[in-house]
């Protein structure tokens, strides 16, 4: 990976890491290094604390497995979801400056950004 001039090429903004011609086609291959990047970091958290909680001999592996089904939390993973979710689809929808910050308005009611639960017809 590498950017701007040393890549040989002028890229999309002055610093930006380039990998396409198309500057749509980088920034899906961001999106993607983006949710591959929060995945495993999630999955190294949750490693951590399944280990930490076995090892101090707080709950077992069958404990834990009945957790991640319960009502509660599957709600509370779905709400997680939509937000990472709607963080990603901000910036393919963004309209200004692809560089700027990602707008932190709320998503309720947006067509395009809102859980699918809250969008109106």
């Amino acid at each position: 990976m590498t950017t701007g001039a040393a890549a040989g090429t002028a890229g999309h903004g002055p610093g930006e890491v380039t990998f396409f011609s198309d500057p749509g086609m980088d920034l899906m291959a961001g999106v993607i290094f983006e949710v591959a990047a929060q995945l495993h970091e999630e999955r190294a958290a949750r490693l951590a604390l399944q280990s930490a909680l076995l090892s101090a001999g707080l709950l077992d592996g069958s404990a834990i497995a009945a957790a991640a089904v319960q009502p509660s939390t599957r709600a509370g993973s779905k709400a997680e979801l939509d937000r990472s979710l709607a963080s990603l689809l901000r910036v393919l929808v963004q309209r200004d400056d692809a560089r700027a910050p990602l707008a932190r308005a709320p998503l309720a009611g947006d067509p395009v950004l809102a859980p699918v639960s809250e969008r109106r017809p």
